[in-house]
């Protein structure tokens, strides 16, 4: 059942669950292309707090998302309006552990290859595709769905203001400054704790979000069979490796904990993410109307492919859960992967199927952990929905514990990150309209699947 089902009417709120938000479809959000005629592109809230038993006076408008679509694929409804779904952040610190000189070299690698697939990015980019970069310091960004964020810290910092209402040392300010809709609380709302006690409640949330995932381990691959061996020769044959990269090396990462000692468990280890990190073309069919940093409206980073066999819901608004039809889905006028998919559909049957079990190998996850992935960046905006966090720290220790580190390349991963939850999860916010708590208590599910597999 998606949650925000429930955070509609939770406490007595008076919010319409939108057209594109089902009992079994995504969790999404949504952006608009346009605000009274200006360009836009930021996320507006799904619900609103007005009519709870706790909102007091506050007195606001949920958005109008009319006209309505298809339901599941949220396409065909309001042409104003487009979507995300949250992005996977397995192995997101080795991600933010890769160089920025790994990722250039490997855009002119391939090269002959990838000219004649047509992967070329902005006519004045360099070949293979156009890398995104950041506003302040000009280096390479790589998170979200266009690559528009620089770190994890920056990942999460924006996701607890706009996904939770939480505002914090990075977003100080309220996305919405009513008077009587602040619930007598401060801002920021997440800070820094000088005289908290142990030490490492110090940190602020966000410092601790960002800290736990950075040190989520990627899930691991199943073992290979005949069929992924194949799928896995296709997948490089039509051309899909050229942007789904199958590994780029980390550099030296200060991560775990020591101000001067690398962390072992990200630095100098090989990244399987299946992506270049860079923002691609995909055409006028996979456009969303939206630029963020040097990604314009048409523009995507390649999604790393990691994992892919547990997820439910593909592409960046989540409109397929049939993993070929996203495939398919990648060629449209102006995409750079046309001559690719091309390739893909001269294929017969078996082998376009084997190339997704390639990238599908295991079996789903029950549909708890499913929801529990989902939920790493939720979709409500200044409603409260905590929940504590009773047994996710004893579960997910307890787990990390009993299953050592024999043979798993990840381990020292899963182990810190298992530490970081102990230190300061539940995430919650202190007073006010809400908390993340519950952001807490699915990262907990996540980490304890995560040191199984």
């Amino acid at each position: 059942m998606n949650p925000l089902i429930a955070v509609a009417t939770a406490d007595g709120a008076t919010n319409a669950v939108p057209w594109f938000i089902t009992s079994n479809g995504p969790i999404r959000e949504a952006r608009f292309v346009k605000s009274n005629g200006v360009a836009d592109g930021s996320v507006h809230a799904l619900f609103v707090i007005t009519g709870r038993a706790d909102a007091g006076r506050c007195d606001i408008s949920q958005p109008d998302f009319l006209a309505a679509g298809d339901a599941m694929t949220a396409q065909g409804g309001n042409s104003n309006i487009v979507f995300r779904i949250p992005t996977p952040l397995f192995g997101a610190g080795l991600i933010e552990a890769i160089p920025d000189a790994t990722i250039l070299a490997n855009v002119n690698a391939n090269a002959t290859a990838k000219a004649r697939a047509g992967v070329r990015g902005h006519a004045n980019a360099v070949q293979g595709g156009n890398v995104n970069l950041s506003a302040n310091d000009g280096t390479i960004t790589r998170f979200g769905w266009k690559a528009q964020n620089k770190s994890l810290l920056m990942f999460a910092g924006e996701a607890y203001n706009v996904e939770m209402g939480v505002s914090n040392q990075l977003f100080p300010q309220e996305r919405d400054e009513t008077p009587n809709c602040q619930g007598g609380s401060a801002t920021p709302n997440d800070t820094s704790n000088f005289s908290a006690s142990p030490a490492t409640a110090v940190l602020s949330d966000i410092e601790a979000f960002a800290n736990f995932t950075r040190l989520l381990a990627p899930l691991a691959p199943a073992p290979a069979t005949a069929s992924t061996q194949n799928g896995e020769a296709q997948f490089k044959n039509v051309g899909c490796s050229l942007c789904h990269t199958p590994t780029l090396m980390t550099g030296t990462a200060i991560a775990s904990g020591s101000a001067t000692v690398p962390s072992v468990a990200l630095s100098n280890r090989p990244a399987n993410l299946y992506s270049d990190l860079l923002v691609h073309h995909m055409g006028t069919g996979l456009a969303d109307g939206i630029t963020q940093g040097s990604a314009g409206p048409d523009e995507f980073r390649t999604a790393p492919l990691w994992g892919v066999g547990q997820r439910v819901y593909f592409l960046h608004d989540g409109r397929t859960s049939d993993i070929v039809q996203a495939i398919e889905d990648h060629a449209s006028p102006g995409s750079e992967a046309n001559q690719v998919i091309q390739s893909f559909n001269a294929l017969s049957d078996a082998p376009q199927w084997g190339g997704a079990k390639l990238v599908r190998p295991r079996a789903p996850l029950s549909d708890a952990i499913r929801q529990a992935r989902a939920h790493v960046v939720h979709q409500q905006v200044g409603v409260e929905v905590c929940r504590p966090v009773r047994e996710s720290r004893a579960r997910y220790g307890s787990r990390a514990a009993r299953d050592g580190g024999a043979g798993h390349q990840s381990r020292g991963v899963t182990e810190r990150a298992a530490d970081i939850l102990e230190l300061h999860l539940p995430v919650l916010r202190r007073g006010g309209r809400g908390c993340g708590g519950e952001w807490g208590e699915q990262a907990g599910e996540i980490g304890e699947r995560l040191d199984v597999g």
